[in-house]
């Protein structure tokens, strides 16, 4: 698919604004709220959820207020502020104006409803101190999406081997930083230790010692 880029936002810094406190904005905004962005939902009515939210969140806001194509005026003063626009009403058709006039004032808007209609995607997801994955299929299936997911943290994230190399490079880059100074040598390294069949084995086997051994033979072999 043509037209968009995958990338991870630093949440704390990024407000939202939800529009339609049914059950798609519901999912929404708990989706964002637990990723840790400040979130405010506008509509006339709010699902039990999001109320119950709003007791355990403080970077939730709930304002009451209709949405309608004759609320522009109110509308842009409530998301002039903002950073992102979920528009999910229920109603196509207003979501889509709703859309244009974020696009408009400079936001990018997420209608969930037609991915035709949108400037991003809200992605299934998996976030650890370890990985971050993501996972779509631009709107035609988020079931699908959730079974990828799970497929790849079951048969890959949960490995311990993969977990062993990614912290033995984590190793690896500390070193090399602090012993080779020029950007494209310590490039060419750090890949040529990774494909490294010795260090490669003893990284994955925990091994992290005897792998960063490895991996300064290699660098003195460059010497």
């Amino acid at each position: 698919m043509c037209g968009f880029f995958p990338i991870f936002l630093r949440s704390y810094k990024i407000d939202v604004v939800v529009i339609g406190g049914g059950t798609v904005g519901t999912i929404r905004a708990k989706e964002l709220l637990k990723a840790g962005f400040k979130v405010k939902v506008i509509s006339k009515d709010f699902s039990t959820e999001l109320k119950e939210l709003e007791k355990s969140y403080q970077t939730l806001f709930l304002f009451k207020k209709e949405i309608n194509i004759n609320t522009k005026l109110e509308l842009k003063e409530l998301i002039r502020d903002t950073n992102l626009v979920i528009s999910a009403t229920g109603n196509p058709a207003l979501n889509k104006d709703i859309c244009e006039l974020a696009r408009e004032m400079g936001k990018l808007c997420n209608d969930p409803s037609n991915m035709e209609n949108s400037d991003f995607i809200i992605p299934i997801s998996m976030v650890n101190n370890d990985f971050g994955v993501a996972v779509t299929t631009f709107g035609i299936s988020s079931i699908v999406s959730k079974e990828i997911l799970n497929r790849i943290n079951s048969d890959i994230l949960a490995s311990k081997e993969i977990i062993n190399l990614l912290h033995a490079m984590a190793e690896i880059k500390v070193f090399l930083k602090e012993n080779v100074k020029d950007p494209k040598r310590r490039y060419h390294l750090y890949h040529e230790i990774f494909d490294d069949r010795e260090f490669n084995l003893r990284a994955k086997e925990g091994d992290i010692k005897n792998a960063l051994e490895r991996a300064k033979e290699i660098v003195g072999d460059e010497n």
